[in-house]
């Protein structure tokens, strides 16, 4: 060997000595790099650590759980290194597992408008979270996000690129399922110089006032019926009757409304609303709900939702007030141990791109605004009971199946049956008030107890023989009350009202001679009722349609109580389950000629229809003989949910088409046709669909729905603006 090549083995030698003394990594320069990637519904944790300051509020990036069956925004963040990467664009491919844990892809989407951005060096947190351009943004539609999912993001901007993949459990199914009591209007107006004739809502206004339910809620889907229909006669227009109660003529109207839920039996899973039609007198108090039933105005979509969000057991969230005592301070949002009710989070609104700064958004269940869901209350939604979780896409590996190789696996982890008890009972619901007890209602029917959210109050009901002997008691219970209204910073939540529905359910034991409430202390009698002389019976029942959708009833009552109530109600299935059509309405005349009613067919179905009269006495029930009638078709409930009446939104943005089509009694329904026309131009042929939102100025958008040879038409204005991107 020459000294040459001894040189050069000697310093290859010594080079290779060199390197294993010491840890080199040579990494090649990313000019282009994903910095983050964020999915979102309605709000998301995303590199929590960089703007919330209290740790124990942090969490992981995209660690709040999402939900099958709802459209996903995915905004991803890039980096230019060491200068910026103009012209950024990508892809997105999902994939789905399978059985065994394969994959296979399910679609590649492009990135909604513009469709590229520049990836910044080093831009701030709050200023890339809160720009939607900033990121580069991809939508994936409801019908494809579900199961368990794999997101292969690619980014390329000129010679550079870089990819990403994330995995999101998407399994969790929720459906909230919704039971409507429409509320027209027959009394005084403001002033009391006229009356009012106001009809009730009808499905379509219903399916209509959840949507901003819908697009901040963790739902896969809901459903709807109407459960029946009443008429308000009194203005919601009276003082409260203490600090944070609701008034008095709105807590009569709850207990109207929770008599209705009982007459359809307090079906289990079911949240019921009360929605009221435009134009009946009302304020400061616009909306009012117990655990049983809440209940606001025709098109309050946040009041429904805050509404709906007591009946789950939520408290309002402190904005200046007391509320919820676990609700966190969102430190730097919120003064440090000071809870003023921030989001906590960057909310997204999924149906137009709109971020929301938990710097300056509350959350929807307090007094303060603007409002939009916040990280506590979406984190206290999933899996709620009332939601009805259920996992779909789930595909177990064969080896983590114990079933298949455990002989005994029979005798693990048995199901459990779940089983709803409606009861034979005597529900009283009626008014405390001023120390005195206003009873509205007493009927005898079969129903679910439930006393969930109820407070007990020192009052017992009985139904006492005629010796005066007590048959059968139960305890009184009252609702606690919340309102939604104007003008209500110096609310005090924790203040006990003097004014309140109360409620008892005595079991149905025997016809009785006599009912009373009685307070605990000094047994003191609060009301009492006797029974009257001879139980009612009903005659000559006859239901006849008329030309204008309206179904008319007669029949004839003979009775001797001062005051009989009645219920008209439907059935499709032979007699099997019964649905009201109207239910706790007064007879308050006697007429030889009999009883006629005009009804609203709109919850009935089509074709052949049981009809049934009930009378109520408190103490006799008696129900008439069927009679059948043939329902006509009735047009299916459309509701136009995005974009909305007079709504302003920017111009070359993601833009959603969202609609719901139930037939007339809330069950989904297949369609002929249903287009979308922009400006008279057609864009779009499902009724979920995503556009690019038109060119700044006034736009007509047009949902027509062919059902049956029906053709449905629901149109709406709304107006683009350019967003200043220097902003």
């Amino acid at each position: 060997m020459d000294k040459q090549e001894y040189f050069k083995e000697f310093m290859k030698e010594t080079i290779w000595e060199y390197l294993d003394k010491h840890d080199f990594v040579f990494e090649k320069i990313k000019y282009l790099s994903i910095h983050g990637v964020e999915v979102t519904q309605s709000i998301q944790y995303y590199r929590a650590e960089e703007h919330l300051t209290d740790p124990a509020d942090r969490g992981p990036s995209n660690s709040l759980r999402l939900v099958a069956g709802k459209a996903a925004w995915v905004r991803v963040y890039l980096r230019g290194n060491p200068n910026q990467v103009s012209n950024v664009t990508g892809t997105l491919k999902l994939r789905r597992q399978l059985i065994y844990g394969f994959y296979s892809d399910v679609a590649t989407y492009s990135p909604e408008a513009p469709g590229f951005i520049t990836a910044e060096v080093s831009p701030s947190y709050a200023t890339e979270r809160d720009n939607i351009i900033a990121t580069l943004n991809f939508i994936i539609p409801a019908e494809e996000f579900w199961g368990k999912l794999q997101l292969k993001i690619e980014v390329t901007g000129g010679t550079y690129s870089d990819d990403e993949s994330v995995n999101i459990d998407a399994t969790l199914k929720q459906t909230m399922r919704l039971a409507g009591i429409m509320v027209g209007y027959n009394g005084d107006n403001v002033a009391g110089t006229t009356t009012l004739t106001i009809a009730a809502p009808n499905l379509a206004d219903f399916q209509n006032t959840s949507a901003w339910m819908l697009t901040t809620y963790p739902l896969s889907d809901a459903t709807y019926r109407v459960v029946s229909t009443i008429t308000q006669t009194e203005p919601l227009t009276d003082p409260p009757s203490c600090n944070g109660c609701c008034s008095p003529n709105w807590s009569a109207l709850l207990a109207d409304l929770v008599a209705e839920k009982v007459a359809d039996g307090s079906q289990a899973g079911d949240l019921y609303f009360g929605l009221l039609a435009n134009g009946i007198p009302m304020g400061p108090i616009i909306g009012c709900a117990s655990s049983a039933i809440g209940s606001g105005g025709n098109g309050a979509e946040i009041v429904m939702a805050h509404e709906v969000g007591h009946q789950l057991g939520f408290g309002h969230s402190p904005c200046g007030t007391p509320g919820d005592v676990g609700y966190p301070a969102y430190e730097p949002y919120d003064p440090a141990g000071n809870p003023t009710a921030s989001t906590g989070e960057y909310g997204l609104n999924i149906e137009n791109g709109n971020v929301l700064s938990p710097a300056n958004h509350k959350c929807y269940m307090s007094y303060c605004g603007p409002q939009w869901m916040s990280i506590y209350r979406y984190s206290s939604l999933i899996q709620h009971p009332d939601l009805h979780p259920e996992y779909v896409g789930i595909y177990e590996r064969w080896w983590d199946d114990w079933r298949m190789y455990d002989p005994w696996w029979w005798l693990k982890n048995p199901v459990a049956e779940f089983e709803v008890y409606y009861m034979d009972v005597i529900t009283i619901i009626g008014l405390f008030s001023n120390n005195k007890v206003n009873v509205r209602t007493v009927t005898r029917v079969q129903t679910r107890v439930d006393n969930a959210g109820m407070i007990r109050i020192p009052m017992r009901a009985e139904l006492l023989d005629e010796e005066g002997e007590v048959i059968a008691s139960s305890a009184v219970f009252r609702y606690e009350q919340k309102f939604t209204g104007q003008g209500c910073s110096n609310v005090d939540c924790n203040t006990e009202s003097d004014d309140y529905v109360i409620h008892a359910s005595i079991p149905n034991k025997a016809p009785g001679a006599r009912l009373r409430l009685v307070c605990d202390e000094k047994d003191k009698v609060m009301w009492e009722m006797e029974a009257p002389n001879k139980e009612p019976k009903i005659s000559r029942v006859k239901a006849s349609v008329l030309k204008d959708r309206l179904l008319r009833v007669t029949f004839m009552v003979d009775h001797s109580a001062k005051q009989l109530d009645y219920w008209v109600r439907w059935s499709d299935n032979k007699g099997r389950t019964w649905h009201p059509i109207k239910a706790k309405a007064s007879l308050d005349e006697r007429s030889k000629e009999g009883n006629s009613f005009d009804l609203p067919m709109d919850s009935i179905p089509s074709g052949n229809v049981q009809v049934q009269v009930v009378v109520n006495d408190g103490f006799f029930t008696t129900v008439s003989e069927s009679v059948s009638i043939k329902a006509p078709m009735q047009p299916p409930a459309v509701s136009l949910l995005h974009p909305k009446q007079d709504q302003t939104l920017f111009s070359k943005r993601p833009m959603h088409l969202r609609a719901i089509i139930n037939d007339n009694v809330g069950r989904h329904i297949k369609f002929e046709r249903c287009i979308w026309l922009l400006d008279g131009k057609q864009v779009a042929e499902t009724p979920d669909a995503w556009i690019t939102s038109p060119a700044e100025g006034e736009h007509t958008c047009t949902l027509i729905v062919e059902v049956d040879d029906q053709k449905i038409k629901r149109e709406i204005e709304f107006k683009t603006v350019t967003l200043d991107v220097r902003k």
